[in-house]
């Protein structure tokens, strides 16, 4: 009766902190306003003095948390705002979006089959240096510039980028090495699972042994061996990024 309980709909309400707005924090509720209204029927209004903006709708809390808390972060940390948000029931229940660790925990079973991906792709590649490319992993997220800009990202999505572009590599060269480090990780992050994603996505390949990524608005062409290796370097950072999470998360809570 708890799971119905917790997934039916009712009013629920996200609460945004404005007390002493940034420019960014200004920008970041426009842009959450949006984002709700394009998705659902939205009141609005402020409360206690202009220091919250409350966005009130029919929907269940805890299934709006699972679609917002993702790419909530994401525009916190890329507008630079600090604005607290929260999402609240109508019987006072609230999670706090901005004051909690969301991590990828995973099995040694599955961080196993991505190892062995990752041993595939070694086998083709003298390194891991793209030029202009670098990534920065830390408990569940990573830092990623493809030469434009940093772009936030959670380890599952690195995994599963790693997976189109070893997919990419396949569909232009058949070679069945790269067929099966691609299905080693997609058995473990498939991208289909990722259609929420909170940045854009597109590999497409080009003329002249190139392939395109389009990241977030930035749009940089590669090699196919800049590609393997690009592939090469998001999986070794994700595979010691899971090896980490799973670490502190078995010490901390004894979960395995």
């Amino acid at each position: 009766m708890r799971c119905l309980r917790e997934w039916s709909m009712s009013r629920v309400e996200v609460v945004v902190d404005r007390v002493s707005p940034t420019a960014g924090d200004e920008r970041f509720i426009e842009w959450l306003e949006g984002w709700l209204r394009v998705r659902y029927v939205v009141d609005a209004y402020l409360r206690h003095n202009g220091t919250e903006v409350v966005f009130v709708m029919q929907k269940d809390m805890f299934r709006l948390f699972v679609e917002m808390y993702r790419v909530v972060e994401y525009m916190r940390w890329k507008l630079k705002s600090k604005a607290s948000v929260a999402v609240c029931s109508d019987d006072g229940e609230c999670i706090d979006m901005s004051d909690t660790d969301y991590v990828v925990f995973t099995s040694k079973y599955k961080i196993k089959k991505l190892v062995k991906a990752v041993n595939i792709i070694k086998k083709l590649v003298k390194d891991n240096y793209v030029s202009g490319v670098t990534v920065e992993t830390w408990f569940g997220r990573t830092i990623l510039n493809i030469g434009c800009y940093d772009v936030l990202l959670y380890t599952d999505e690195v995994v599963a980028l790693s997976g189109i572009l070893l997919d990419k590599l396949y569909n232009v060269t058949s070679l069945e090495i790269l067929r099966d480090a691609r299905d080693y990780v997609y058995s473990v992050f498939n991208p289909i699972d990722f259609n929420s994603t909170v940045v854009d996505l597109e590999v497409e390949e080009d003329d002249d042994a190139f392939i395109s990524i389009r990241l977030d608005g930035c749009e940089k062409g590669f090699t196919y061996e800049e590609v393997l290796k690009l592939a090469y370097k998001l999986l070794v950072a994700a595979v010691n990024d899971l090896i980490d999470v799973k670490m502190i998360v078995e010490r901390d809570y004894g979960i395995e």
